[in-house]
């Protein structure tokens, strides 16, 4: 998984796609 602002981008497996899993957490940005 990445972690993208505040929210989880994860791959779909099944339907071959991203999706963004919005979080209550904020992630501090990478890099």
């Amino acid at each position: 998984m990445v972690s993208v602002g505040g929210g989880v981008m994860i791959m779909d497996g099944s339907r071959g796609r991203m999706v963004l899993v919005v979080t209550a957490i904020q992630s501090p940005p990478l890099g």
